[in-house]
């Protein structure tokens, strides 16, 4: 498996493809029809039955469910290295969460945690600056960059499509707007990406890092060398 960033989106362009069509899209539609372009009233008719997969569905985005994935792709599968990819990628997409959501809320920083099962919370606004971004979709795209780099091709669409469905379903439940949800999905893909190419090169990463130390070691001693003569 060729793990440069170039490869992983050229082994795996269908998925990145249509993810970029997706986001040409939504930018269109956020640049003509404005922010809450696909949200749903609050008092609109919502069938119990959606409202119930929405409300659990959601929780595939919250960090809980991505440290279990963590546990068991380490412990159960034993499969090391997809673990550590998936806990790379939560943790660089929750770091910059936080610095996004700590800038953007500067009256009152700090870690910020999104509530993942509530259903039409009263006193959503789309303009309100401390909704930005949505961190559950950022979690989600970020696991599934992860899944589609090491799962076989005619995976790409399903894991693109459940991650998706994961974004809209913080639409859904007024819990974000459309460009809360573009930005998380292009920020999680970005720390997946990051995360599967460091995993899967870190003795590489590691072997150049002690390189660049025994470069300067060596300069360092050729210099003192010539200063004593």
């Amino acid at each position: 498996m060729n793990n440069q960033i170039k490869d992983l989106v050229r082994n795996r362009r269908l998925f990145f493809q249509t993810l970029l069509t997706l986001v040409i899209i939504s930018t269109t539609l956020l640049a003509f029809f404005g922010n809450t372009s696909g949200s749903i009233p609050s008092n609109g008719h919502h069938p119990f039955w959606l409202n119930v997969f929405f409300i659990n569905y959601t929780f595939m985005g919250d960090g809980i469910f991505a440290i279990c994935l963590v546990a068991i792709f380490l412990f159960y599968f034993k499969r090391k290295k997809e673990g550590k990819a998936i806990l790379l990628a939560f943790i660089f997409t929750e770091i910059i969460i936080q610095l996004i959501k700590n800038c953007m809320n500067v009256s009152r920083p700090g870690i910020f945690f999104e509530d993942g099962q509530t259903i039409f919370s009263t006193g959503f606004s789309a303009t309100t600056q401390y909704t930005f971004l949505s961190g559950h979709t950022a979690i989600a795209f970020a696991l599934a960059t992860v899944f589609v780099t090491v799962a076989k091709s005619a995976w790409q669409l399903p894991i693109l499509a459940a991650a998706v469905l994961l974004g809209y379903s913080r639409i859904y439940l007024t819990q974000h707007a459309l460009g809360d949800v573009l930005t998380a999905a292009v920020v999680g893909t970005v720390s997946g990406l990051f995360a599967v190419h460091f995993v899967y090169n870190q003795a590489n990463s590691v072997a150049k890092f002690r390189n660049i130390f025994k470069i300067r070691y060596k300069d360092q001693t050729a210099r003192g060398a010539i200063q004593t003569v």
